[in-house]
């Protein structure tokens, strides 16, 4: 990844779940250095893009590159250089103190690896998967 490349392009994203739309033809770039809040109303899509994002959920049309990778195929190295805090800024109790504050969860968990395996064969076994962590 060069220095010039952006952090995380999202080029034309569309995700569905069934009939229903949660994001619709969405680009955007965020460049290198930049720290970004994403507002918007309950059911917004916010999570949904973050999700994708991050390669949780595959897009419908369109596509995502994060740290210069297809999001889907994101490493658990890579994973570990993304910082993300949700509304209600729950913590894992599963982590250390330390491994919070680096952002650097303990890769070779095997509930993390089962995690990221499952919620990438489909957004309900993902999510299960992600529910056992608490």
């Amino acid at each position: 990844m060069s220095h010039d490349e952006p952090i995380i392009r999202v080029e034309g994203l569309t995700k569905r779940f069934g009939d229903v739309p949660a994001l619709k033809n969405i680009s955007l770039t965020i460049p290198r250095g930049r720290i970004v809040g994403l507002v918007g109303a309950n059911g917004g899509g916010k999570s949904t893009l973050l999700r994708t994002m991050v390669g949780l959920y595959l897009p419908d049309e369109g596509g995502c590159t994060t740290l210069g990778r297809e999001a889907g195929k994101l490493r658990p190295e890579d994973l570990a250089r993304i910082g993300y805090v949700h509304q209600e800024g729950q913590l894992v109790d599963w982590m250390t103190v330390d491994q919070i504050a680096s952002g650097r969860p303990p890769l070779r968990s095997p509930l993390v690896l089962r995690c990221l395996e499952d919620a990438r064969r489909g957004p309900t076994i993902g999510l299960e998967a992600l529910h056992a962590l608490g």
